[in-house]
């Protein structure tokens, strides 16, 4: 049961997060192409900058899983807010 909620909302994350960057990338690729600055160089850059930002979205996503799930357990989260996990 544990497994399933957190896929649950792992996969929510992912999909909220994935719609996310298709529309900044194409809301990039229109104020590019609007400018007149529509390169494949630059829009291949503003997607690799994206994808940096999703991967440090979904890091953080994790990560506030795990101390949600270590909370259920009230003493494991104490060495974490002390730093010594």
């Amino acid at each position: 049961q544990l497994l399933s909620i957190m896929g649950h909302s792992l996969s929510t994350d992912i999909k909220w997060l994935l719609l996310s960057a298709l529309l900044s990338f194409l809301g990039g690729g229109v104020v590019l192409f609007s400018q007149g600055l529509f390169y494949p160089i630059l829009l291949a850059t503003y997607g690799f900058g994206i994808s940096f930002y999703l991967l440090f979205l979904l890091a953080i996503s994790i990560l506030l899983m795990l101390l949600y799930l270590m909370s259920l357990n009230y003493k494991a989260l104490v060495p974490v807010i002390k730093g010594r996990l």
